[in-house]
Formats: C-alpha cells, structure tokens, sequence
C-alpha cells in the first residue's frame, strides 16, 4: 500500500515535459543563401567616411589603453566627420577623413549632439551641471545647474544617450534621501519631468 501511494504521488506531482518536436521538418520559408561578402577585420566596407571598420584598429599606438563604448556612448559627431575615442591620456578626437588627432579636455564627460556636427553634451562627477561644448569655438557653457535639489547628477546611471532630435535627456540625480529620474529639455534648458526611483539603492 505504501508503494502505491508513493507511485500515485510521483504521477500526480511529478514533472512534466512538452512533447519532443523535431525542428528539422520547420518550413523556415526557403533555402538558406549564406552572405557572398564577409570583410575581415580592418577591411575596407564604408567608403563615405574612410573605410573604418573597426576604430581602434586606426588610433596611433602611443595612444595608453584607447577604447570605445559604443553604443553606451556613440563614438560619431552627428555628420560622421569625427569620431571620440576614450584612451588613459584623455578624450581623443579623429577627424575621419584625415585621421589627423587632437586631444581636447572639454570639461565633462562629452555626449555627441544628435543633430549638430559641431556640438557636444554632457555631465561631470564633480559637479551638477549639464554642459554643452561647441567645437569650433572651443568654449564649454552650463546650461543648467542641478545644484539647488540634487547633490550628483549622471546620463542615465552612465548608459544613456541623448535623444535623437536633442531635445531630452534622462538624468539620475541624487538627493537627499532618494535619487530621481530627471528628463531635462536641452532645448528649453528646463526640467520636463521628474519619476521619483523608489527602493533604488545608490
């Protein structure tokens, strides 16, 4: 009797599994035709902008530990003419066609506009300011100042980006007991929202 039980329970409570398909008789919609081109690395692709494929394969090798991020934090300005390369010396900037080099401190953690070649945003650790810094002219200005609520701010827990048209930009700003969400209108240079992070631990 007390193997019967045991048999029942096992029937009852055990696990159960979906029944085993075979993926091989899948109509997957036609015969697979592989890609005719496949570029190594380094290999010439894009001819518009230099035929860069991979960015850090073209920075100077003086240049201490040079990398990318991304798409944490697109490397192009908005016309393709110049890209950003973060490296243990500081920012490097490239102009694209010549691969001429300038290394520039524009103050900030530098966010390439969306829209203007010449313009680029930003935020410090050290401060609770959104820049801006215009290229050509090299000249940094605040347009806003966090200060008067919040002790830190940061582009999106240093993951965001701005917004295709750069006209927002989703900020975490520490206060006095919480951080917040604060989406900035650069356009307007004003706080369009503010989503209070609740349980969010620093």
């Amino acid at each position: 009797m007390k193997y019967l039980l045991i048999l029942i329970s096992f029937s009852l409570f055990g696990q159960q599994y979906p029944t085993e398909i075979s993926t091989n008789d899948f109509d997957w919609g036609g015969t697979f035709t592989p890609p005719t081109f496949t570029p190594s690395v380094g290999e010439t692709i894009i001819d518009d902008i230099g035929g860069i494929t991979e960015l850090t394969l073209i920075c100077p090798e003086d240049i201490d530990r040079v990398h990318m991020r991304y798409s944490k934090h697109p490397s192009w300005n908005a016309d393709s003419s110049m890209f950003m390369a973060f490296s243990n010396e500081g920012m490097q900037f490239f102009n694209a066609e010549t691969l001429e080099r300038e290394q520039r401190d524009v103050g900030f953690t530098p966010y390439y506009s969306t829209t203007d070649a010449d313009v680029m945003y930003g935020y410090t650790n050290s401060s609770t300011s959104f820049f801006k810094h215009t290229w050509s002219t090299n000249t940094t200005e605040a347009l806003y100042d966090f200060g008067d609520t919040y002790s830190r701010i940061e582009l999106g827990m240093n993951e965001g980006i701005i917004d295709n048209n750069d006209r927002f930009v989703a900020l975490n700003c520490d206060r006095s007991g919480g951080t917040d969400i604060v989406v900035f209108d650069i356009l307007n240079q004003e706080i369009w929202s503010v989503i209070e992070l609740v349980g969010y631990a620093e």
